[in-house]
């Protein structure tokens, strides 16, 4: 009998740990790009709006944006409670998949 209760508890917290641990995402989002699931330069997001609807819930999110001017506006106010954390690198030229890949300025 304790051991079922044992099991069913360890159960229980390994599932609630599973269930709300902090994650780590990146996303990429790069004009012109066709768009796709964002997850890297080759599938990258086109645009802010379509990053921010697509950014993962409860997990530390990073945004690699392509080199560019992107003038939509962007809402980040209502993803405030969502997130762990967010950074955003910008200039990139689209190799980049860590911070220190990127270069001080586009040649």
């Amino acid at each position: 009998m304790k051991a079922k209760i044992f099991t069913s508890v360890l159960f229980l917290f390994l599932s609630l740990g599973t269930m709300f641990a902090q994650t780590n995402d990146t996303l990429f989002i790069k004009q012109g790009s066709s768009g796709g699931d964002g997850r890297s330069w080759a599938t990258a997001f086109p645009d802010f709006a379509t990053a921010i609807q697509n950014m993962p819930q409860f997990s530390n999110v990073v945004i690699f944006v392509g080199y560019g001017t992107y003038e939509e506006p962007v809402d980040l106010i209502m993803w405030q409670d969502n997130l762990y954390s967010l950074e955003i690198y910008g200039g990139c030229l689209g190799t980049e998949t860590a911070p220190e890949h990127r270069m001080s300025s586009p040649e």
